[in-house]
């Protein structure tokens, strides 16, 4: 099991991915890039999300080798340092296909932890 910050940080991932897909249900595509408060919230998660991946340690990550860490702490710096280029369809398929997979794991991984 992971150390007691990393369960913390990895709660913090799934809390953030959860509430980033409830900003989207029932909204299209279009929502997204006509909305500028539905992008802006949907990026804090995934910023979130990212920030919590990068400080967990590399025995957690190991752990957990499904998820791509890499990737997801590459979003978050994309979200941060070219956050005037943010492309809405990319943080659209992000929200769509890459965090349902996620949650999935992450509360498998947390178990009894990550009941709502």
């Amino acid at each position: 099991m992971p150390q007691l910050d990393d369960r913390v940080r990895l709660r913090h991932m799934l809390d953030a991915a959860v509430t980033a897909r409830g900003f989207v249900k029932g909204r299209c595509r279009a929502d997204m890039g006509g909305d500028l408060q539905l992008q802006m919230a949907v990026a804090h998660c995934v910023q979130i999300i990212g920030e919590a991946a990068a400080r967990l340690s590399g025995e957690t990550q190991r752990r957990i080798p499904e998820l791509p860490w890499g990737d997801i702490r590459a979003m978050r710096n994309q979200i941060v340092h070219v956050y005037f280029g943010l492309n809405t369809n990319i943080l659209w398929d992000t929200v769509q296909n890459d965090l349902p997979p996620l949650i999935r794991v992450i509360r498998g991984y947390l178990g009894g932890d990550a009941e709502d």
